[in-house]
């Protein structure tokens, strides 16, 4: 995921979880990232902590339940571009 994710031109770090973090660049970008997760069917989680990105970013959490489909769906999304 975080390979797609980077692939998609989007900042992905490497941390030892299973969370995948992505920021948006701007509202106009937030908006369309959660109509486009919405319609596959994928809840994204907004996060918008003091002192984090300004619009939040939205906190994917993989886990070995989600099915293959789901996790391209995914992939599909981040591909579409920042």
């Amino acid at each position: 995921m975080r390979a797609a994710a980077r692939a998609a031109g989007w900042e992905a770090p490497e941390p030892d979880t299973p969370i995948l973090a992505v920021v948006p660049r701007d509202p106009a970008e937030t908006a369309r990232w959660r109509r486009q997760l919405l319609g596959r069917g994928i809840y994204p989680t907004l996060i918008r902590y003091p002192g984090g990105p300004p619009g939040g970013y939205f906190r994917f959490a993989i886990s070995s339940e989600h099915r293959a489909a789901e996790l391209a769906g995914l992939i599909e999304v981040l591909r579409a571009g920042p």
